[in-house]
């Protein structure tokens, strides 16, 4: 896990330069669009294939 201070400054860098999106806006927009074109079965088995691999 990230140091909270060390994860809020280097978003903070990122957000300054050329106006590009930080990590959390960026990972915002990519859920909301994956979001858009997947069910809830796609969910299903993304979380399933997850605890899978947590279990090994």
């Amino acid at each position: 896990m990230l140091n909270k201070k060390y994860h809020d400054k280097e978003e903070q860098v990122m957000s300054n330069k050329d106006d590009k999106l930080t990590r959390s806006e960026a990972g915002k927009k990519g859920g909301e669009e994956t979001a858009k074109s997947h069910d809830k079965d796609f969910y299903e088995k993304i979380g399933k294939k997850g605890g899978e691999q947590r279990n090994k």
